[in-house]
């Protein structure tokens, strides 16, 4: 240092060399004084401070106090929030602008912690701890001197005050939660570090999981034996909502998966608690608590409600039956007699649908005319309830490779096996069908299938090694997830099989494909069921003169002499059948039960994946209504079809073409599910001479009602572009001009 300070001296610089040093060691530099270009300036540490708070200090603040108070960057802010405070408030001031305006309680125990130590002696002061004192009572504290005891007590490094605080609060909290909901966890809480009185005055400081051991762990123990009270009416779920007490991955977890089991947990309180924190799993757990609670409801199907709306209103069902099945509930019985007495009573508009089960053997039908390799898989009792599953394991799989075309049908009746599967194969009306699955088949598709282009595979393990070169169509009868029915109890527990199934049939999709190209083949697979199932819990008692068939329904020889109004009469293979229309099970309920007329029993899914359809992903499908173009003044009069096979609502529709191409068609407002041949008429134009067999690109756009701006997919249609006869191009002007004289 007087090396550096003799050299500045020697040599002068622009900028003065400006030093700061305490007066005793300034005194081993005092012969120095009196040098030229040397200026010393005796400075008082606490005249200085005087002059920055702009007020008189109290005599017991200490040189070495205003040196520490000198050093904080924050009195310039401070002086602006409190610019007419006494000293004492200047001072707190000067340690942290948020002392000087106590904003909460929460925020002052922070600062008081993050303090640096050389400034913290001040706060041994009777005159600050006096009006941190007044500050703290002004927020609520009662027990202000055993918070600020807590600085100063030697066993507490004032660093961790506000740990120790969060960890008494916390431990508060689960104790009045135990008692007050009489829960008895296996281990005992710590002890305690401050007062119960301080505790409970306290608010809730952050803490992170870590450094909270081992109260997470006791919260969730809590929380899972709590979550059981609530069964049966034993506690409000409501209650659960005070569980929240910390930004805790663990927690999140915890409530993850107390929902995933027990779904009836969801609650407003919870999704507001959960809201509030500043966590993303915890924002999106309140988004399911949200769509929970809004399904839990459902409305009744009206008496003259046509085909499209019941399976609009079949998708607000199977939420709600979703959630009544996790609850280990059923839905109402009201609910499924409505549904019930219209399936039929409205059979021939079922029939004249595009939604019917016969749907399935006309798609085969026409995609083996369009000389499609045909892959069909039936899988036994998949109901369109659990569409929402395989929906998502196939795009999941499928994202490169194919897309699915998703809606449901209705399904042959009576629901089950001996009367579905070969009817939904072959299209035939029950009464009309045979046993012999290779024989009905070959009648049904033999304009275009042979004995040895037909291929009928029955087990799971044969399915991955089954198409060959030969193949037309393939069928392949999935029976696990009808196996699984006989000897599951828990709906739940059957979803997780139906997810099963669907991730495995999404990979051998993928792997059909790859055959299929390696064949050079165009495939398609089409994935449908039988029938659905249902969980039954209310017994009842076979009519006189029948017989139980799967425990859901009744057979009888001869037809009922009068209508009932319990049961529906249906006949099938010159048998009849009495279906009840209630939710009840004629034997065992311990299982899940095929055979009636719940919606998730009639109503079976439709999937038609088809490689490289990019409309498919959305549900959205653009065709040619005429492929023939007429020209137009100007290009060519087009007619489109657009049609929505999905089950979501999509807005702002517009057809763009691409280049070359030039034309656009009117905006369509809203386009229903299952919406079908929305006509679109436009002009289309070229800058560029076109004419004859043409590959036409367009863009549909449109916006979901789920995200802002515009989404959009490409189509390309082939059409017949005519030709223009009084069209003169340029080029036939100027070789007409060449000939004049």
């Amino acid at each position: 240092m007087r090396e550096r300070i003799s050299r500045t001296l020697r040599t002068p610089q622009t900028e003065p060399l400006i030093i700061r040093m305490p007066s005793g060691i300034f005194r081993r530099f005092a012969n120095l004084e009196g040098q030229p270009g040397l200026q010393v300036d005796r400075i008082s540490p606490r005249s200085l401070l005087r002059e920055r708070l702009g007020c008189a200090i109290p005599l017991w603040l200490t040189d070495a106090m205003a040196v520490a108070l000198l050093a904080v960057e924050s009195s310039a802010e401070a002086l602006r929030v409190l610019p007419t405070g006494d000293a004492v408030d200047r001072l707190l001031g000067q340690l942290d602008s948020r002392l000087a305006g106590a904003p909460d309680l929460a925020t002052m125990l922070r600062v008081l912690c993050a303090l640096a130590p050389d400034v913290r002696e001040i706060l041994t002061q009777a005159e600050i701890r006096e009006r941190l004192k007044e500050r703290f009572t002004n927020l609520g504290l009662v027990r202000a001197d055993e918070v600020l005891g807590l600085f100063f007590d030697a066993s507490h490094d004032p660093d961790a005050v506000c740990l120790v605080l969060a960890r008494a609060c916390i431990r508060d909290r689960l104790e009045a939660l135990s008692l007050r909901d009489d829960l008895s966890p296996a281990t005992a809480l710590p002890p305690r570090l401050c007062s119960q009185a301080l505790a409970r005055q306290l608010p809730t400081l952050p803490i992170m999981e870590e450094d909270a051991a081992p109260f997470p762990v006791y919260l969730y123990h809590l929380l899972v034996l709590a979550e059981r009270r609530t069964h049966k009416g034993g506690m409000p779920v409501e209650r659960l909502a005070d569980y929240v007490l910390q930004d805790w991955p663990g927690l999140i977890d915890a409530l993850q998966m107390l929902f995933e089991q027990n779904p009836a947990i969801a609650s407003e309180p919870l999704i507001l608690a959960l809201r509030q924190l500043n966590n993303e799993m915890a924002h999106d757990l309140a988004v399911r608590l949200r769509e929970y609670l809004d399904h839990k409801h459902c409305d009744p199907l009206p008496l003259n409600a046509a085909v499209k709306d019941v399976l609009r209103w079949s998708e607000r069902y199977f939420h709600y039956a979703r959630g009544a099945f996790d609850r280990l509930d059923e839905p109402d019985d009201r609910i499924c007699q409505d549904f019930a007495r219209w399936v039929v009573r409205e059979q021939h508009r079922i029939i004249q649908s595009d939604y019917d089960w016969r749907q399935v053997a006309r798609t085969v039908e026409e995609l083996l005319a369009s000389d499609h390799v045909v892959i069909l898989c039936v899988i036994d009792a998949l109901s369109a309830i659990h569409l929402d599953l395989m929906e998502l394991e196939l795009r999941q799989c499928l994202v490169d490779q194919a897309t699915p075309v998703i809606k449901p049908l209705f399904a042959p009746l009576p629901t089950i096996t001996e009367v579905g599967k070969i009817g939904v194969l072959t299209g035939n009306e029950p009464v009309n069908q045979v046993t012999d699955y290779e024989k009905a088949l070959l009648e049904r598709f033999g304009a275009y299938v042979e004995a040895d282009s037909l291929q009928i595979v029955r087990s799971w393990k044969e399915f991955r090694q089954s198409l060959r070169p030969a193949t037309r169509l393939l069928v392949c009868l999935d029976n696990r997830v009808d196996d699984d029915l006989h000897q599951c109890t828990d709906y739940r527990h059957h979803r997780e099989r139906v997810r099963t199934v669907g991730k495995q049939t999404a990979e051998l999709i993928a792997q059909w494909q790859i055959d299929a190209a390696r064949y050079h083949k165009q495939s398609a697979i089409l994935i449908t069921a039988d029938h659905g199932a249902t969980k039954i819990s209310r017994l009842a008692t076979p009519l006189p003169g029948t017989q139980a068939v799967e425990r859901r329904l009744l057979r009888i020889e001869t037809a009922p002499e009068t209508e009932s109004k319990d049961f529906a009469y249906v006949i099938s293979r010159a048998t009849g059948y009495l279906i009840p229309y209630s939710r009840v099970a004629f034997g065992s309920t311990a299982t899940l039960l095929h055979g009636g007329l719940t919606p998730e029993e009639v109503l079976i899914p439709f999937i038609l994946i088809l490689p490289g359809n990019q409309g498919a992903v959305f549900g959205l499908q653009l065709t040619s209504v005429e492929t023939h173009c007429p020209a137009a003044t100007q290009g060519w009069y087009v007619r489109l079809s657009l049609s929505n096979t999905n089950r979501e609502t999509f807005f702002n529709l517009k057809v763009v073409a691409k280049t070359p191409f030039i034309g656009e068609s009117p905006v369509i407002a809203r386009l229903e599910p299952h919406a079908k041949n929305q006509e679109i008429v436009f002009n289309l134009r070229s800058n560029i001479e076109q004419q004859g067999r043409t590959q036409v690109s367009f863009d549909l756009r449109y916006t979901n009602g789920r995200s802002e701006g515009y989404h959009r997919i490409s189509f390309s249609l082939d059409l017949d572009l005519a030709g223009h006869l009084m069209e003169r191009t340029e080029a036939a002007n100027e070789f007409d001009d060449s000939f004049d004289l």
